[in-house]
């Protein structure tokens, strides 16, 4: 008996260690393993296509988006495997079905007509019972459209215009009252917002926060350049129909371009409307890398005061 409780235990811990080993493997895989992007961009005068891919672990995982002259849509692959094969079947099916229902012809009117049931004969009752109808609502119409007797609608007035009196000294003195109230309220709460912006004042301009600003921005930047495109390489002709915004657009590419000089060719037109492409990009990201930017800001004393900071303005 003890020996088989002993081989049952054995049975659980090698499968416990099989569990934990894939998970240690997994998460392993996820730090270590980068995920691959892939970019291509192609436009001419009458055709423009492009699609985006992310890869991970050697392309065992797979996906894309792509778009090609109007037509989109996606591929995903698990293992090499596709998984979304039978979608384009299906929407043509689809859009066949589609057009041969609009091909059939829409029922005639006068084979509507010809059914039984359907005569003039029957229509006349119709025809009366809405006569009827008709003039049954405009005998309720006449008995409570009756006005009253004219000494009930002076004595209504009478007593209205006393009620208004009676109560006229009342709102007189309220009004004052109302007045106070809103003056109070308002200055209230122009003095809270004053309060919230003087605190504001003192956090921003707190060494905390300078110092969290300061870490947030280079880390910030550091991710920004690990996940930029590696590579990025072809043509790119551009042109508005203002020069001016030829010039913005210009300016913002600049900012990129010296990573990109040698491979990578940009030619603005400030004379015509245009747009012409083939580029293609690629570049990858590392998980341990985004990991390290957010256990070195989040365990940061300055942010960790920053937190408390706003975890108190929450809590009151």
């Amino acid at each position: 008996m003890m020996h088989i409780l002993l081989i049952i235990l054995k049975i659980i811990g090698i499968a416990l260690l099989t569990v934990v080993g894939l998970l240690f493997l997994t998460l392993l895989l996820t730090l270590f393993c980068p995920v691959v992007y892939r970019g291509r961009f192609a436009r001419t005068a009458g055709s423009m296509t492009g699609s985006l891919s992310v890869s991970w672990l050697f392309r065992l995982v797979w996906v894309t988006v792509f778009y090609d002259n109007g037509e989109h849509g996606f591929r995903i692959k698990l293992f090499g495997i596709p998984l979304n094969r039978g979608k384009k079947e299906n929407r043509k099916s689809a859009a066949a079905i589609q057009k041969a229902e609009k091909k059939k012809d829409p029922p005639d009117k006068a084979k509507v007509s010809e059914i039984p049931g359907t005569t003039k004969k029957d229509e006349k009752p119709e025809a009366t019972e809405k006569s009827e109808a008709g003039s049954e609502t405009e005998e309720n119409v006449d008995t409570a459209g009756k006005k009253p007797f004219f000494l009930v609608a002076i004595w209504r007035g009478v007593v209205s215009f006393f009620r208004m009196l009676i109560n006229l000294p009342v709102k007189i003195i309220e009004l004052p009252v109302k007045i106070l109230r809103a003056v109070q309220s308002f200055f209230q709460k122009i003095t809270a917002a004053l309060q919230k912006m003087n605190r504001f004042r003192e956090l921003l301009f707190s060494e905390e926060f300078t110092g969290a600003f300061r870490l947030a921005r280079g880390s910030a930047g550091k991710l920004i350049r690990h996940v930029r495109p590696r590579k990025i390489r072809g043509y790119l002709k551009f042109g508005f129909d203002d020069p001016c915004y030829t010039g913005l657009c210009l300016g913002a590419v600049s900012v990129i371009y010296p990573w990109y000089c040698r491979t990578l060719k940009i030619e603005p037109d400030f004379r015509h409307k245009e747009l012409e492409a083939d580029l293609y990009l690629r570049g990858r990201v590392f998980g341990v890398y985004a990991l390290y930017i957010f256990i070195k800001i989040y365990f940061d004393k300055n942010v960790k005061y920053m937190i408390n900071r706003f975890r108190d303005k929450e809590a009151r």
